[in-house]
C-alpha cells in the first residue's frame, strides 16, 4: 500500500447537495413528522451527510413567518436559522 500525501478538507470544495425533509424521513421510519423523535432522526441524517461532505437541503421545511406592513413584506427566517445553525457552520 502506498499512502498519498494529501488531506481531505473539513468541508466540501465541490458544489453538491442532497434534498431531504423531516416529512420524508418521518414517513420512511413510520414516525409522526411533528414528533421529537422524527426531528432527532432528521438531525442524525443531516449530520451523516455533512460527515461525508454532502450538504443537506430542505430539512426542516417550516415556512418562515411573514408579515405585511403597508407595502412592505417582512420575512422572518430566525426560527429556520436556529434550526439549521448546527449544520451550517462548516
Amino acid at each position: 500500500m502506498e499512502v498519498q500525501p494529501f488531506e481531505l478538507p473539513a468541508s466540501s470544495s465541490l458544489p453538491n447537495s442532497f434534498g431531504i425533509s423531516l416529512y420524508n424521513i418521518a414517513r420512511g421510519h413510520g414516525l409522526n413528522p411533528e414528533s421529537a423523535e422524527a426531528l432527532a432522526l432528521l438531525r442524525v441524517y443531516a449530520s451523516a451527510l455533512l460527515a461525508h461532505r454532502i450538504t443537506p437541503h430542505g430539512l426542516w421545511i417550516q415556512p418562515p413567518q411573514v408579515a405585511i406592513r403597508g407595502e412592505q413584506l417582512e420575512v422572518d427566517f430566525s426560527s429556520y436559522a436556529r434550526e439549521m445553525a448546527p449544520f451550517s457552520g462548516g
